[in-house]
Order: structure tokens, then sequence, then C-alpha cells
């Protein structure tokens, strides 16, 4: 009697979906290091890789761009690949000269010490990112010392006692062009997933000018992290800080961008906040990325 071996669907799907994929490392080609959170991009969507620099490809994709800032961008066909990791080529950043010594003076703005202006924050998403884009007033232009911003938490949600969800941020510069052009990125920062927290940033050694055309800097939420260093997808948000402040010495316009598909949309004002109805007294103000920052100055 002949015997058949019965194969249940649900297992040869798992072992398709085995083949489909390819485990890669993206490192540094120089020093042989992984990248953690790195970009990986697929058409308008994307993810990072781990804190060990893994991604997971499919050959669904047709191809991947993998990138880093301070690295040439790399593009990969999955259904081609035949390392298991993937070398990302530094490309030095440009920077603008400058003496510090030329830059005596230090001028301060600070929107983040006035709680009455400082609202319950903007609900942002993983992968997403608040730019201002910052122009001097009165030609005062120098170079960055230090930033500082804060998050705030949910006032709706009740905290897990004994909760430790710990969420992944970074700091970015940019010119102010159109494009945004990237020049700075910090490491990724660890904060807590749903508390009042200020992060503070020494930016003296990274040399950034703020000409007279500004600069642009952004606050990214990688998303929640796990125990094992791997970005979840899921629906948590953190609650960055905005604020109706205005400085003398500054202008500010901001917006709320994708960092995969790149769409933006304009911060609306407070009145189209789901928050507005507790804070009547500041409706129809146009808010901001709450910030304090110092700059070198000649004067």
């Amino acid at each position: 009697m002949k015997r058949y071996l019965i194969i249940p669907a649900l297992v040869i799907r798992c072992f398709l979906n085995a083949l489909a994929q390819k485990k890669v490392i993206v490192a540094d080609a120089v020093n042989r290091k992984a990248l953690a959170f790195a970009e990986v991009q697929f058409a308008t969507s994307g993810f990072y890789t781990t804190k060990e620099g893994v991604a997971i490809l499919y050959d669904t994709a047709l191809y991947y761009t993998i990138s880093y800032l301070g690295f040439e961008t790399l593009e990969v066909n999955p259904k081609m690949l035949s390392k298991d990791t993937l070398y990302l080529n530094p490309k030095p950043l440009v920077l603008e000269e400058f003496i510090f010594q030329a830059y005596p003076h230090t001028r301060k703005v600070d929107f983040l010490t006035i709680p009455k202006k400082n609202y319950s924050g903007w609900p942002l998403q993983g992968s997403r990112e608040v730019v201002t884009r910052i122009y001097p007033e009165n030609e005062i232009v120098g170079v960055l010392k230090n930033v500082a911003f804060s998050f705030e938490k949910d006032i709706f949600k009740k905290p897990d006692k004994g909760s430790d969800e710990m969420a992944l941020v970074r700091f970015n510069v940019y010119s102010n062009d159109s494009i945004l052009t990237h020049l700075y990125s910090s490491k990724a920062i660890e904060i807590q997933a749903n508390a009042s927290e200020k992060v503070f940033l020494d930016l003296r050694e990274d040399k950034l000018l703020m000409s007279e055309d500004g600069l642009a800097i952004g606050v990214e939420y990688l998303g929640q992290i796990n125990s094992e260093g791997t970005i979840l997808t899921n629906e948590h948000v953190v609650y960055l800080s905005l604020s109706a402040e205005r400085s003398p010495l500054y202008k500010q316009n901001t917006l709320v961008r994708s960092v995969f598909d790149n769409k933006a949309i304009i911060i609306p004002s407070l009145e189209k906040h789901f928050h507005a109805e507790n804070l009547p007294h500041y409706k129809g103000d146009t808010r901001n990325l709450a910030i304090a920052f110092e700059v070198f100055t000649k004067e």
C-alpha cells in the first residue's frame, strides 16, 4: 500500500518565504563596522537596519536603496545578491571652513523655558521628522554651539507600571535650500517611549555654520525599539514639543516630512490640532519646533 506525505500549505508557504528573503549586514567599507539604523528604501516605503546593521531584503522588491549620511548610496537587486554583507563607501562631507576666533560672541534662543506656549506636543510617528527652517534676521550668522529639544507625555495614555519601553530619535541638520541637503546626523538617541524628556547636544566639534540663508534642523523619530535593537513596526508615537514663541533674532518655518517618501506637510495652526479645545487662548497660533540653541557670532 502506497503512503502519501501530506505537507500543510502553511509549512510550504513559510519555506518559500524563507527562500525569498535574504539577511544582510550593512557595514562601513573601510573599518568593516556595522552601520546601525541605516535607511533602507524600496519604492516609497522603507525601514531602518537594526542596531547591529542587519536588514532583511525580499526578492519581491525590484531593488533597495541603502543610505547613511557620510557614505555613498548603494542600490542592490535582492535577486542578484550573493554576499551577506553590503559595504558602503565613505563620502566625506564638505563643510565651509571657518576660524572659531572670528566668532567671539554667543547668542541664545530658547523656546523651551516658556511652558505656557509649549503645547502637549506633535504626535510623531515612526520614520517621520519635524523639520524647522531657521532664517537669521539682521544678518546674525554664526556657528551652532549646542541645541536642545524635548518630548512630552501622552496626556491621554496611562503609563504602565514598571514600563521601560524605549524609542529612538535622531537630530539632523540640513542646508536651507529647496531640497534640504543633509549636512549632519547625530547618533540614534534613546528616550523613554512615553515620558517628558529633554535632549541636549553639544555641537561645537561638528562645525555647523549658520549662513545668511540659515539652516534647517530636524528631529527624526525612528520608532520604538526592542531589547534586541530592532525598530518595531507599530503605530507608537512620541510627542515632540512645539511652541508659538518667537525670537527677534530668527524666523522659523516648520513642516513634518516622511523619511522614506519625502512627502511633507506644514504644521497646522493650533486651532486645527486635536488638543486645541484645551488651549483656547492660543487658537490660530502658528507653531514651530520648540528648541533652545546657542550660536557663536561675530557681534
